[in-house]
């Protein structure tokens, strides 16, 4: 056992080593822009090599439409959906840097992956980017879960574990009352297939 351990130290120095190597280091001003305006979410996926593009809600100083559009079009940046002064952007590693470092910019909040998006109904998710935009997007707000089928007591669990409270239970559809903030936490869950405003939930 004696003889062995020089052995097992090194595979967990080499171990260490690779998992050192598997990081970005990133500039100290991204760094420093990053603890400023982005959550954690998005500092983790910069320093991540070849990380996938994902769906960022952005929060501008000014209206997105009129006033980032050439500046957005200058990084390559593709707008998926904005209402007002807040937008959802796709970014990447290449082009969340010099973002950050626009005076216009206010704050970065992971989202999801772009296909993601798609399950939300169009007037919920621009109601929850007013939030974003004004600041509340912390404050609880009640909607509809639609599950692929009945939610079982572990979805359930997971939605409550995502820091949402669960109002009530009809077939595949929960109702439920959170923070737009906690969305990509929910959004993690294969299972739920839609999400729309609780003034605006349809039979599908």
């Amino acid at each position: 056992m004696i003889r062995r351990l020089p052995a097992v130290l090194v595979m967990c120095a080499l171990a260490l080593f690779a998992c050192r190597e598997e990081r970005r280091e990133l500039a100290p001003k991204t760094e420093e822009l990053l603890r400023a305006k982005a959550d954690d979410r998005v500092a983790s996926i910069l320093k991540i090599p070849d990380a996938p593009s994902f769906a960022a809600v952005v929060v501008f100083g000014s209206d997105v439409f009129l006033r980032q559009s050439a500046m957005l079009e200058r990084y390559g940046i593709s707008l998926l959906d904005s209402f007002d002064n807040v937008a959802i952007l796709l970014l990447d590693a290449r082009v969340t840097p010099p973002l950050l470092a626009e005076n216009s910019v206010r704050k970065v909040r992971y989202l999801c992956p772009p296909a993601t998006l798609a399950r939300f109904h169009p007037a919920f998710l621009l109601s929850a980017l007013r939030l974003f935009g004004e600041g509340k997007e912390k404050e609880p707000i009640p909607f509809f879960l639609r599950f692929r089928t009945p939610p079982a007591e572990a979805d359930i669990r997971a939605v409550q574990d995502a820091g949402y409270t669960v109002q009530s239970r009809d077939g595949a559809i929960l109702t439920v009352s959170g923070p737009p903030a906690a969305f990509p936490r929910l959004l993690e869950m294969d299972r739920i297939i839609y999400y729309e405003g609780a003034s605006n939930l349809r039979t599908m």
